[in-house]
């Protein structure tokens, strides 16, 4: 709401308050303009007595009215993108036609149509509490196509093996890779405490070199056999991913 006073020379006591109800913006070649119109007698929401109080009041009461017109500039100016997630089904022209139909604006709703796929790389080792993990993954994911899972086990630990397995028995997108380097890592006496950090780093280089290489996949989501993922997960990761294109500033 904009204000503005006025006071009339023979009547100090008539003030006059420009106000916009509701106020509306319109667009030129600028920035957006809220446009307003209506005026109100303030005496008839104020007695007389508190007038003076009144228009110390106007300037404040101002300020904020100013700050509210930057917040509905702002929101004038507001993108959002529609991410549209595709795979294999040529239906998606449907969403599309009626996405162009009904879209108010091109500039504040263009449209992302993304065909990405980002596998999910789990990193186990002897645990086998990983199923936890692997249900939760199972559990939030909204696309079997497009986060198929991977998960590279170190260690050769065969309980945590078999858990694995009856994941992938019972879904394609499900495999699972074993680290085959299983050989002790040899140390200057000084760095062998640092024996652990060494195994994981070989499993990692061994991990990301299937991803990327054996497999052909551009990105790839890292998860640890310990993580809970939250129910966003896999739309957090899908949204950023274009971001993390488009934007190199960002990483």
């Amino acid at each position: 709401m904009l204000l503005s006073s006025s006071l009339n020379s023979s009547n100090k006591n008539d003030i006059d308050v420009v106000t916009s109800k509701p106020p509306f913006i319109s667009r030129t070649k600028g920035k957006p303009s809220i446009k307003s119109s209506t005026k109100l007698n303030i005496d008839k929401v104020i007695p007389k007595s508190a007038t003076a109080r009144t228009i110390a009041n106007l300037s404040e009461a101002e300020e904020n009215a100013n700050k509210d017109l930057e917040v509905l500039q702002n929101a004038a100016q507001t993108v959002l993108p529609v991410l549209v997630i595709a795979c294999d089904r040529v239906t998606v022209k449907r969403c599309l036609d009626n996405l162009v139909k009904f879209r108010p604006s091109k500039e504040i709703f263009p449209i992302i149509v993304s065909q990405t796929v980002l596998p999910v790389l789990v990193i186990a080792c002897d645990r086998v509490t990983v199923k936890r993990c692997l249900d939760n993954l199972v559990k939030f994911r909204p696309s079997k196509e497009i986060f198929p899972i991977i998960v590279s086990q170190d260690c050769g630990h065969n309980a945590t093996y078999e858990v694995i397995k009856s994941f992938t028995v019972s879904d394609p997108s499900i495999t699972v890779v074993k680290q085959p380097d299983l050989t002790e890592i040899v140390l200057p006496r000084v760095k062998v405490k640092f024996r652990g950090y060494y195994k994981i780093a070989r499993h990692y280089k061994f991990a990301l070199n299937h991803v990327f290489e054996t497999l052909g996949h551009e990105a790839v989501i890292i998860v640890e056999d310990d993580l809970d993922i939250s129910p966003d997960f896999f739309e957090y990761f899908l949204g950023t991913y274009p971001l993390l294109l488009k934007d190199k500033s960002l990483w």
